[in-house]
């Protein structure tokens, strides 16, 4: 296995199996990258972490936190679906600590959301190719059929993770955040809200947690999820 700091400065190890180190550049281009956008975008610091390319690790991709471990499980040619992947991943690790279990939907849905959202920001990323990829990637929701906020119905399904063992339900959450994006772009200042998401009790209701948690944003993003 090799390892890279891609940078001076780099806030990661770049961790693969068997790449050439000119596909360690060039992923750690986009990696670096995507992280300075994050931290523009959310206005934090993205705290150091290894990122492992391992197609033996059945989880991945996934985000340990308690062990500051990005695991991506991607071929180091498609420049696509390692941003796509370590773009979602990234929005994981940016929330400090576990979010209550009633708002994993929420924060998977944030993940997919900010996969839609900053991969096309990069230049190396043709943005149509990458929406194709995107509509092949998300297929048969279980929940929310078309893009669209749930209801609360649907809210309580989502809760119990729609019957998957570990909150897969990635169609459904696929056509939530597409319902958002439009709203998000128009006002990305709700990305500086994301690290909170983890400090709410689980106690509350998700409208109880949004109504708190959306405090300060404009009217057409803190009315995005009504009883």
């Amino acid at each position: 296995m090799k390892e890279l700091r891609a940078y001076k400065n780099a806030k990661f190890e770049l961790l693969y199996t068997t790449p050439t180190e000119t596909e360690l550049l060039h992923f750690s281009t986009i990696a670096d990258n995507l992280i300075q956008l994050y931290e523009e975008y959310f206005g934090i610091n993205i705290k150091p972490f290894k990122l492992i390319n391992d197609f033996a690790y059945d989880p991945a991709p996934t985000t340990i936190r308690e062990s500051a471990t990005i695991y991506i499980s991607c071929p180091t040619y498609y420049n696509i679906q390692f941003a796509f992947q370590f773009s979602h991943e990234l929005l994981h690790w940016t929330i400090p600590e576990s979010v209550p279990k009633n708002l994993r939907w929420f924060e998977e849905t944030l993940a997919v959301l900010s996969s839609i959202f900053f991969p096309p920001l990069l230049g190396s990323i043709d943005s149509e190719v990458y929406a194709e990829f995107l509509n092949n990637c998300f297929v048969n929701p279980l929940c929310v059929s078309r893009p669209s906020t749930p209801t609360l119905e649907q809210i309580t399904i989502l809760q119990n993770g729609s019957g998957t063992a570990n909150f897969n339900d990635y169609g459904s959450y696929y056509n939530i955040a597409m319902a958002l994006f439009p709203h998000i772009k128009e006002h990305p200042e709700f990305w500086k809200k994301i690290p909170t998401v983890c400090n709410y009790s689980n106690n509350l209701s998700f409208y109880e947690f949004w109504s708190e948690w959306s405090k300060g944003l404009p009217l057409r993003i803190s009315s995005l999820f009504q009883v």
